[in-house]
């Protein structure tokens, strides 16, 4: 039988893959608070909270075998469009740039669906040029 230990208080201590490249995390909100233990996946809106930490960990496996959606780019975005701001801003931009610089940002590989709900490169632009269409998008 595995025995399961409680971790440090709000700190991320497990994490499981889904279907769809996101992670179902659990973290410990301390000793005292009812639902100690919550569950928040970064594909979907799934979130949860515990009082067992059997029950947490159960319950993300769960979640997470049966979860498809894609986490949302929104913070990576952002990152991303810093970061073109600061690494050779005058540099022009092109499809690949976008590729690697956002998967970078995100931590993973990029769908083709997630490339092309970014905005068209303009003709001619330069990496602070896009990072400028970003910010306003």
């Amino acid at each position: 039988m595995t025995t399961i230990t409680a971790p440090a208080a709000s700190a991320v201590f497990a994490s499981y893959p889904t279907q769809g490249r996101g992670r179902v995390e659990l973290t410990d909100r301390g000793p005292g608070n009812e639902w100690r233990y919550r569950s928040h996946c970064t594909g979907c809106p799934f979130e949860d909270g515990y009082s067992s930490l059997e029950v947490a960990h159960r319950h993300a496996r769960k979640h997470a075998n049966k979860c498809y959606e894609t986490p949302r780019l929104e913070g990576p975005v952002n990152e991303f469009a810093e970061a073109l701001e600061t690494v050779s801003p005058t540099a022009p931009m092109t499809p690949l740039a976008v590729r690697v610089g956002l998967a970078a940002a995100a931590g993973r590989p990029v769908t083709e669906r997630e490339i092309d709900e970014l905005p068209t490169i303009p003709e001619g632009a330069t990496r602070a040029d896009y990072a400028r269409l970003l910010h306003q998008s």
